[in-house]
Parts: C-alpha cells; structure tokens; sequence
C-alpha cells in the first residue's frame, strides 16, 4: 500500500500508536471521530482531507444472540473458548470459533485448530473429554497468561505453545517452536525499518531455501484503520 499511496498515509489508532520509524509520508492519529465529506475528524481534534479509505472492522457477529457472540477478538486467547476453540458460554458446547484472534502464526494456527475441532466433534481426541468445569479451569490459565503477556515476542512464544497444545495427540505436526524464531525476528526487524522489514531473507526448514518475508505468505497484523489521502 505505501508503494501505491506513498504521496501521503495516515493510520488511524484506536488507543495506542504502533509508533514505528514511519517514512516521512506516514503519520498516525488517534481515533476517527467523524466523516464529514472528504475531511476526516480525529479524537485529538486534528483532521484532514482524504481520497480513499480503508476499514478494518476486526471480527463481528451481529447475526449472532448475544449469549453466542465473542466480542473479544484483538487478543491473543479470548476469553469464553477452551483451546481457543469451543464457546464455553453457552449453546451446549456446539458452537466452535477458528482464527478470532490476536495473530502472529496464522495458517499453522488454522491447521491445528481446525483438526482439534474435527476431532473433538468425531470424538477421536486421544484423552477423555473434559468437565466444562475442568475445561474452565484450563481455560483460565491461558486466559491469565495471556494478559500478562508484555511485548509482541511474549505474545509469538504464547501462541506457538497455544499451537503445540493443540497439536499434542491431534497427530498436527507441532512445527511451530520451530517457526517462531522467524517471527522473533521479524518483529525486530519490523521495529528497525517499517519500509524494508519484508525485504529480509529467511531459510525454510522444509524447502531448505532462501525466500523473503513477504513470498512465505504469512499474513501477520492488522491495522485498525488506514487512510490515504
């Protein structure tokens, strides 16, 4: 998108800045306030005109009772799932939720959830089926984890145990202690040079090759919204 809209680029925070070394045609305001016209009005008073927006809506579910809906999604282990997978709130434990998170793996992370889920389903798990009470307990102990988590590499070597976890006795090959050391470096990187963290080079292990960032087709973060003027 910076290469495209380079003349000028402002993202939109909800309550804190990435505050990257942006390029001179990067800026971040607070909170959109209003639309009026092509003039954007931010929460610290500051507005601007603009030609295109795009909108990061994160995960909604209007269709959804209320008693059914996660409305926690930009974390790293929602509350009301166990294993980050089965509605606990609710529904009888037939409602599974895949992906609402906070992402650093993410088709690793799909792959594992999604075969927990068929297993617990086809009641193929290698260990009995917990209690909902004990499913709650465990539960919390992620959740708890979770909020102390400090930094962005607390939160890769959170997930990638979130993935082990998962994978243990689903028969998914728990690769991702492996793969985290990528991540690790990739948000040094990112901190360094917002412009050229993509341009780094990383060694698959299974291909025993030499690819950049962005060609290992890892979709990571998200930003609440961005604005080109």
């Amino acid at each position: 998108m910076y290469e495209i809209w380079r003349k000028s680029i402002v993202t939109s925070y909800r309550s804190t800045p990435l505050n990257y070394n942006w390029p001179v045609e990067i800026e971040e305001r607070p909170l959109v306030q209003k639309i009026i016209g092509k003039v954007v009005h931010f929460l610290d008073g500051s507005s601007t005109a603009v030609d295109s927006i795009i909108l990061s809506t994160d995960y909604k579910f209007p269709f959804m009772d209320n008693n059914l809906r996660t409305t926690l999604s930009n974390i790293s282990y929602p509350a009301g799932l166990y294993k980050g997978s089965l509605w606990l709130q609710g529904c009888n434990r037939k409602l599974f939720y895949m992906g609402v998170k906070h992402h650093c793996f993410t088709f690793t992370m799909f792959d594992a959830q999604g075969l927990w889920i068929c297993r617990y389903i086809t009641d193929t798990l290698p260990n009995k089926i917990k209690s909902c009470e004990e499913m709650k307990k465990e539960r919390q102990k992620w959740v708890q984890r979770c909020n102390s988590l400090k930094d962005i590499h607390e939160q890769i070597d959170f997930q990638a145990d979130f993935i082990k976890d998962l994978s243990d006795g689903t028969g998914y090959p728990p690769d991702a202690p492996k793969a985290k050391m990528f991540f690790h470096k990739w948000a040094s990187d990112k901190r360094a040079n917002i412009v050229t963290y993509r341009d780094q080079q990383f060694k698959s292990e299974p291909a025993q090759c030499i690819k950049r960032w962005f060609q290992m087709t890892i979709r990571l973060f998200f930003y609440s919204g961005t604005i080109f003027k």
